[in-house]
């Protein structure tokens, strides 16, 4: 899997215009949208996305993702 460039707002106030960020995202459902992940400082964000508009909707520490990427995978062991 390879990062794409995209565009992302975090819209963290409602009543201003958000924050623009230029990132390199790893991108589920490629880079026009559903989920995307990048890192910025210490930090793992996660952005929705539609028709290649995409928006911040979370942050944990980076220390988090190995564990993150242990549940995620027992949980697709665990589909049958």
């Amino acid at each position: 899997m390879k990062p794409h460039k995209i565009i992302v707002y975090n819209y963290y106030n409602h009543n201003e215009p958000g924050v623009k960020y230029e990132v390199n995202a790893y991108c589920v459902g490629g880079k026009d949208g559903v989920r995307a992940y990048f890192l910025m400082g210490k930090y793992m964000y996660e952005a929705h996305g539609d028709n290649g508009h995409w928006w911040i909707v979370g942050k944990i520490d980076k220390s988090w993702i190995e564990k993150i990427m242990n549940t995620i995978s027992a949980l697709h062991d665990s589909m049958e």
